[in-house]
């Protein structure tokens, strides 16, 4: 079942129908709060919601479940890039990817300033903070398998009768 199959539809200024993309249900959040419903789950370079879906719910429409469940809203930008894509990202966007980004403190990992004392301060490059940035977005919570049917039924009954 695709996402948007269950959705309440709207009338266009038009006078068409068209399907309320706006509606929201709270069902995964109740899941979230319990740590024995899902896992998390190390995303490998070339992974996508869709080939994760197949993997572990054998159904690549039940990608939606593992982009709301993690609140991934926009996935250029929320999901890993690849390292070849990671290193033009780089490249593009900076003059100098090996320039310093920022610094941290040996003692306490806190970002500093070029003004803190040098023997507790370690720069960290532009391209070691974007490495940083996109492996942070490895990790993804995964519903137990033995839930999808569930939130499926429950997600679609509750947009059959516009419950938001």
């Amino acid at each position: 079942m695709g996402y948007f199959s269950s959705f309440p539809l709207v009338r266009l200024n038009d006078g068409s129908l068209g399907i309320n993309i706006t509606a929201r249900n709270k069902i995964l959040s109740t899941y979230k709060d319990n740590k024995s419903a899902f896992y998390e789950h190390s995303i490998v370079d070339g992974e996508t919601p869709e080939i994760i879906a197949d993997k572990f719910y054998d159904d690549v429409e039940l990608a939606w479940i593992i982009l709301i469940f993690n609140d991934i809203h926009n996935i250029y930008k929320e999901w890993p890039v690849d390292q070849e894509t990671l290193q033009q990202y780089i490249d593009e966007k900076y003059d100098n990817p090996f320039g310093v980004h920022h610094y941290v403190s040996i003692a306490t990992g806190n970002i500093v300033g070029e003004d803190h004392v040098s023997y507790d301060r370690m720069p960290v490059t532009n391209t070691d903070y974007e490495i940083e940035e996109n492996d942070l977005k490895r990790t993804v919570k995964l519903v137990l398998p033995e839930l999808v049917g569930q939130i499926v039924s429950q997600h679609k009954e509750l947009m059959s009768r516009n419950f938001f």
